[in-house]
């Protein structure tokens, strides 16, 4: 199952955002969809696919989600992201 997500404003209060702690990194893989490449919010950056485990208040999971290389390196820096 391939995952892809949007962050929300912080004015949505629709949700409840929770922290997904990074456990495990099981596969990077480049990805490319050449529908986005012309899309004007993708333009200049690089996309990859990432599988990985994620702990959200104990509940692990394993994720496969696009992410672009910015915010992966945000989220590993960070240890978590919030969704």
């Amino acid at each position: 199952m391939i995952i892809l997500w949007v962050r929300l404003g912080e004015g949505s209060k629709d949700l409840n955002s929770l922290e997904h702690y990074l456990v495990e990194v099981i596969k990077i893989e480049p990805f490319t969809n050449k529908d986005w490449s012309n899309e004007p919010w993708a333009k200049g950056k690089e996309f990859i696919l990432v599988t990985a485990k994620f702990n959200c208040y104990g509940n692990i999971s394993t994720d496969t989600s696009v992410y672009s290389t910015t915010e992966w390196q945000e989220i590993v820096d960070r240890g978590y992201y919030i969704g």
